[in-house]
């Protein structure tokens, strides 16, 4: 196919249908072709009528039907983009897209299929006359990016506040957390809540207090301290600075701090700092890592700044609950389940193009939201927006709505 919309449009169907995409180069000869089609077993063919290069016509379906009459390929069905050009040969094999399309809006749910199933396959021209297909697995770069952030950055615990308040005691939190787990701690603090002001009674700060918590700390009894031993719950005890010889590197090390890559000290030092989040997911209890405002059949799910708009448009929206995640790992992935079981609606209000905070639900649990509310201007989300949002998507059936108000 020439570069032209539909050719992303099928390429995404194809995804979603759990089908796997073969690409295939227009002037290849139709023995080379004919091979590739063999190879990667295909069943359907996605084509043109024909397109133009350098003002020249290339009558993209009569080469399409040369190649399947004269050569053997598993091809069954060839779906054909007429393009506005009638003048082109239909096949009892042929379906003509512009035939079929639906009108309107046609919601396809994706077909579940093991991450590791080709997604893409990609032919090289190869160096011994053999073309050679390439493929990517369905779930190879959502795999990948993760193993990266785990491998590179090792645990980390991530926390988010929903307005000023929360970013307050927060941050203390995530300090306590940092100094208990030894472990990075990331507070997620959005553009429209760092843009803004807050006025609250001052009470609510002033008349809070939370202890401060050092984790492990000892004072040790010789003059050499093995800053990095292997705990059964990967955390080492800590002595203050001064008060012992300790190494510290910044290349893997061994229980005393020096540096060393053997392979089997490698292994225990790499799961003992995974250890540091399970622990962390078995102590800090689920029901601290979100917000659950209301109890209802439709739920929305959210984390970050929409919270205050959330909990105002509540008191006119009827039937509708909040779950506001304020820690994104260590995931409170079983009561996130327990809370979303049987709900009718599971509608995921979002800052960001992406509904990230969805993904992370979807990942850790095999939740889909349902319906979507997300705004990506920079704008903060207002409470009509989320009332009108409800709405559509309640009365009017709506997928997914894109919100945009605000100067």
């Amino acid at each position: 196919m020439p570069s032209i919309p539909e050719a992303v449009y099928f390429s995404l169907a194809v995804h979603r249908l759990g089908a796997t995409l073969v690409i295939h180069y227009l002037g290849l000869s139709k023995p080379t072709l004919a091979y590739r089609l063999n190879d990667c077993n295909s069943k359907i063919l996605v084509t043109v009528s024909k397109t133009f290069r350098n003002g020249n016509e290339i009558r993209v379906k009569d080469f399409v039907d040369k190649l399947l009459d004269e050569e053997k390929t598993p091809v069954e069905k060839v779906l054909v983009l007429e393009r506005r050009y009638k003048d082109f040969n239909v096949n009892k094999r042929d379906i003509v897209y512009e035939e079929v399309k639906p009108k309107g809006k046609v919601e396809v749910k994706p077909e579940p299929v093991e991450s590791n199933e080709p997604s893409t396959i990609y032919y090289t021209s190869g160096t011994t006359g053999r073309p050679k297909g390439l493929y990517h697995s369905t779930a190879g770069y959502v795999i990948a990016l993760n193993y990266a952030f785990k491998s590179l950055l090792g645990p980390r615990i991530v926390i988010a506040s929903g307005d000023h308040e929360e970013i307050f005691w927060y941050a203390v939190c995530a300090f306590n957390l940092a100094e208990k787990y030894q472990t990075p701690v990331i507070h997620i603090i959005e553009k429209t809540l760092a843009n803004a002001y807050s006025v609250f009674d001052e009470d609510h700060i002033l008349g809070k207090k939370i202890p401060i918590e050092r984790g492990k700390i000892v004072k040790p009894s010789g003059d050499f301290f093995r800053r990095f031993e292997i705990t059964e719950d990967g955390i080492s005890l800590r002595a203050f600075l001064g008060e012992a010889s300790m190494f510290y590197a910044g290349d893997e090390h061994n229980e005393e701090g020096h540096i060393t890559e053997g392979t089997e000290n490698r292994i225990k030092m790499y799961e003992k700092r995974m250890k540091k989040l399970e622990t962390a997911d078995k102590e800090i209890p689920e029901q601290q890592r979100v917000n659950v405002v209301g109890d209802a059949n439709i739920v929305l799910l959210t984390w970050g700044s929409p919270k205050g708009a959330i909990i105002d448009a509540m008191d006119e929206l009827k039937d509708v609950m909040m779950i506001q995640v304020k820690m994104f790992n260590p995931y409170p992935k079983n009561l996130m389940r327990k809370l979303l079981q049987g709900k009718s609606k599971i509608i995921a209000v979002e800052n960001n193009y992406e509904a990230q905070g969805a993904q992370i639900l979807t990942e850790n649990t095999g939740i889909f939201p349902t319906n979507y509310i997300l705004k990506w201007t920079g704008r903060a989300i207002t409470r009509e927006e989320i009332i009108e949002g409800v709405k559509q998507i309640v009365e009017k059936g709506e997928k997914k709505v894109v919100l945009c108000a605000g100067a």
